[in-house]
């Protein structure tokens, strides 16, 4: 049955609402270019000399002293302009090093850029991304942490994209980011606000306060204490399976036929493991490593209630 024209007219107008939609977004993030700004980047950009380059960045970091808005100026500028085999984007990135700035601001700006609509925006990013990953010296998973941890303690998603950059490049390192950072400091913050309300107000807590709060501080311990266990458990099973995927890379056949069964079973473990993080490491680890797959897990998990989760087991699958 051919279609309508009718039908053809509703499909090109559904198709250009979308196209719109991510015009939009990109556009809204374009209408933020600050001129001045703009002009500074240009002028280090095209400076003749390292030192004149050196002179020109610190200029630029003086524009502002939201040193977030610098480094969303250097993703427009980087989105905006162009060259040959995109070689301005290495530019951009040696201008944003000149700034010195810390770890935590490229970060924060630049992570929810990485699945961006734009190419060269997403490429800017990953870049970024990537060197910082293996900057000498550099141990990026501390970074990584405290982004995390101030995300969920915010209660702030954190980027779908930022999350997919980790788990492709380690999941290890991404498991034990986001263990780490799943800390509850709803009591913490609570027991602070009440104590500073008191004070603000000069008076004394009354015996039913003072003992609400020893009852929450209680629960607090052993909340805590139950996380510590948690954390040993999973630091113990992802060295497990690491330990194992050594083994096996490294053609100690042998041996990594003995390790196997633990690993598997250390795999069951987090597949059914209640944070999304979790199963989601479990995925990633069966698609990149088919000696670890485990059909029945890889079934499961391809019908997790977690879109990401799903989205890597199906690829596992394949």
């Amino acid at each position: 049955m051919r279609p309508t024209r009718l039908v053809i007219v509703v499909l090109l107008v559904i198709g250009w609402a979308n196209v719109t939609v991510a015009q939009t977004e990109f556009d809204k993030l374009i209408a933020e270019s600050d001129p001045a700004i703009q002009a500074q980047i240009n002028a280090t950009y095209h400076a003749q000399s390292d030192v004149d380059a050196y002179r020109e960045a610190q200029t630029l970091k003086e524009a502002t002293d939201d040193k977030g808005e610098l480094v969303k100026q250097l993703a427009i500028f980087a989105a905006t302009t162009e060259s040959e085999e995109e070689f301005h984007v290495l530019l951009t990135l040696r201008i944003l090093h000149l700034l010195e700035l810390a770890p935590s601001i490229p970060i924060r700006v630049l992570a929810p850029y990485l699945d961006s609509d734009s190419q060269q925006l997403r490429d800017f990013a990953r870049e970024w991304f990537q060197g910082y990953d293996s900057a000498a010296g550099e141990d990026p998973l501390n970074a990584y942490k405290s982004y995390v941890q101030q995300r969920l303690a915010r209660n702030e998603k954190v980027p779908v994209a930022f999350v997919e950059y980790m788990y492709e490049r380690s999941p290890g390192r991404a498991l034990l980011t986001f263990q780490s950072g799943n800390v509850d400091l709803s009591a913490q913050l609570q027991a602070i606000h009440e104590a500073l309300q008191a004070a603000r107000q000069g008076r004394e807590r009354s015996p039913d306060e003072i003992r609400q709060q020893r009852e929450k501080k209680r629960q607090e311990e052993v909340r805590r204490h139950q996380a510590k266990i948690e954390q040993g458990e999973i630091l113990l099973a992802e060295h497990i399976i690491s330990n194992a995927i050594w083994l096996k890379e490294n053609k100690f056949d042998e041996r990594f036929q003995k390790a196997l069964p633990e690993a598997a079973e250390e795999l069951a473990k987090l597949a059914k493991h209640e944070e999304w993080w979790a199963r989601l490491y479990v995925a990633w680890i069966m698609r990149k490593h088919p000696a670890l797959r485990q059909p029945a897990i890889v079934q499961q998990l391809a019908a997790d209630s977690n879109a990401l989760v799903s989205k890597v087991a199906k690829s596992a699958k394949k």
